[in-house]
């Protein structure tokens, strides 16, 4: 007889439990001892820029760095 196969209930797992799982650290929990909640899933550029910009954000990411030898020494 062939081993069953136990199927998940759901095949989504929700980025805030995996983000617990990995890196053992809820991002909903709030200092003020409440939880957090996600009311805007932004995906437009033009939106993301304003906020950034609003919040005083750089809206461009820094440039990549050249790779450096192991034996480097910046002193």
């Amino acid at each position: 007889m062939a081993p069953s196969v136990v199927l998940p209930v759901y095949a989504r797992i929700a980025w805030a439990s995996l983000l617990r799982l990995v890196y053992l650290e809820d991002v909903l929990a709030c200092p003020c001892g409440g939880r957090r909640r996600l009311v805007a899933d932004i995906s437009e550029r033009e939106a993301i820029v304003a906020i950034l910009t609003h919040l005083g954000i750089l809206t461009v990411p820094p440039p990549i760095a050249r790779a450096r030898d192991p034996s480097f020494d910046a002193a």
